[in-house]
């Protein structure tokens, strides 16, 4: 691939699963491209917390795989079925996500659950945008903006993402936040054997939040929105194409 950030290396001896049964599931699963012949998996070079690869089909269709990764999982973590979840609602509604085609949870295909989606050809910059022409930088930033507003504008209950198993907890979202910044000064005085004083007038501060608490918002978020998690238009046009690696869950904000 020639693209910026979307170069991938062969799969390393620990990263690998069972392409012939990947094959199966796909070709069960309808994609266009899978006909049961050979399809060649690469992994994105990319640093990822959950191992993403390139699925190139016998058929001449390029997808996306993004799995969990081999070993014990911290619970909660690589939460790859919310992922699949939150970007098809996002997709049916017209927001920059790929296109999601399926999900697996059965760890009898390849050894944890995995999703796969349309790859989507474009240029991944850099967090300081420094590899863009300088006349584009500012732009880009702008566009990146703008991406962010929108997902932001999108409420989950209308897009379904409260039903069935939602995301955390649905209201509350300012008061956790000060129970938390409670909690953790206190723990991180008690648990110092006082080299940490405790932090002067935390009470005067927290009973100024509970004095001014705004309402609560529920909106959609994403968890780590910075350039490099996002493809940009390669034909130097200041678009988000696709918003990716997302780690995204509605919150009260």
């Amino acid at each position: 691939m020639a693209n910026p950030g979307q170069d991938t290396v062969e799969v390393e001896a620990r990263l690998r699963f069972d392409e012939a049964a990947l094959a199966r599931y796909l070709i069960s699963q309808g994609l266009p491209g899978v006909d049961g012949g050979p399809l060649k998996v690469k992994k994105f070079g990319y640093g990822q917390s959950n191992p993403t690869y390139c699925l190139d089909t016998h058929g001449g269709q390029r997808y996306v795989l993004r799995k969990q990764p081999p070993g014990k999982l911290i619970r909660g973590a690589h939460a790859v079925d919310r992922e699949y979840r939150v970007m098809k609602a996002l997709g049916q509604v017209g927001y920059e996500v790929p296109v999601v085609h399926a999900l697996c949870e059965d760890p009898k295909v390849i050894g944890t659950s995995f999703y796969v989606m349309s790859f989507v050809k474009g240029h991944i910059p850099d967090n300081g945008l420094l590899k863009l022409p300088k006349d584009r930088r500012r732009s880009a930033m702008e566009a990146i903006v703008q991406s962010l507003a929108r997902l932001h504008s999108y409420d989950p209950n209308t897009l379904g993402l409260l039903s069935g198993k939602p995301y955390g907890k649905v209201g509350g979202f300012y008061e956790r936040q000060i129970r938390t910044m409670k909690r953790t000064s206190e723990a991180q005085v008690s648990g110092s054997d006082g080299h940490i004083p405790p932090m002067q007038r935390i009470n005067d501060l927290i009973q100024l939040f509970e004095a001014n608490m705004p309402p609560d918002r529920s909106c959609v978020i994403h968890g780590d929105w910075k350039p490099d998690n996002l493809i940009l238009s390669p034909d130097g046009q200041p678009k988000v194409l696709v918003a990716h690696r997302k780690r995204d869950a509605h919150n009260d904000s």
